[in-house]
Order: C-alpha cells, then structure tokens, then sequence
C-alpha cells in the first residue's frame, strides 16, 4: 500500500503542492478499516469531490492520482511488475 509520503510526492511532481488535507482525508477510513479503508472514498467521483473541496483543482488533480496509484500497486502487487513497482515507490517515497 502506497504512503501518504507517496502520494505526497507524486502529487508534488504533478501539480507542485503536496496536498496533504486531500491524501488525509481520503484515508482517513485506514485507522478504522485497515486496508478494507478503500472501500471508501476510493472511488473517482468521492476522491474528486474530497480534492476539489479541500483544496482545489490541485486537490482534484491529486485525489485522482492518489487513485490511480492505489489500484496500479494493487493491482500489479505479485510478480517482476510488483518488484518494479514497489522499488518506484521505495524511490519516490524517499526523504529527499
């Protein structure tokens, strides 16, 4: 499962703001659910909403992303795929 450190990132190399109030928001189920959490708020049109009002186009655009980049890692979670797509998010996540 991505970090919010991840997210933050990508969302920093798309839009140039981290915007950390959508990625919060949208897993905030995670402290009650565990990894069911994606059940909620994962859905494009919840995600977008969530971004938009938080924190705008930005926040839209990240929230997004933040979707995409779950169900791509979960998706491609086994296998060389996996391996590469786990060492991508090892990079991005890094303290830099």
């Amino acid at each position: 499962m991505p970090s919010r450190r991840t997210h933050k990132k990508i969302s920093k190399i798309i839009t140039g703001e981290y915007c950390d109030i959508t990625h919060q928001i949208i897993d905030y189920p995670v402290k009650y659910l565990g990894r069911g959490h994606r059940n909620f708020l994962h859905d494009p049109i919840s995600a977008g909403i969530i971004g938009l009002l938080a924190e705008g186009y930005k926040g839209l655009v990240s929230a997004e992303s933040h979707i995409v980049v779950d169900r791509l890692v979960t998706y491609f979670s086994t296998g060389e795929i996996g391996k590469y797509v786990r060492f991508l998010e090892k990079l991005i996540s890094r303290k830099n």
